[in-house]
């Protein structure tokens, strides 16, 4: 495991991507980024790793069973 100093909790991690700690947490849910745990269960990301991610194009990850942003009335005046 990384040293203490190669290591970012999830609210900073999160801030320098610009992403919500949500989007963090969706994106090592899905293999995207590995999660490392702490004895109090704290969620930490090897900084390496984030800054990896903040160079590289962030996966686009979207909630699972969520409605299109359109609404339906608005999806109607759209096909005419």
């Amino acid at each position: 495991m990384s040293t203490p100093q190669d290591l970012m909790q999830v609210g900073p991690a999160a801030q320098s991507l610009g992403v919500s700690v949500d989007t963090l947490r969706r994106l090592g849910r899905l293999g995207h980024l590995t999660e490392y745990r702490d004895h109090r269960n704290v969620r930490h990301y090897r900084r390496p790793d984030i800054e990896q991610l903040r160079r590289d194009r962030m996966p686009r990850v979207r909630r699972q069973g969520r409605k299109s942003p359109v609404s339906g009335a608005h999806r109607l005046q759209l096909r005419g």
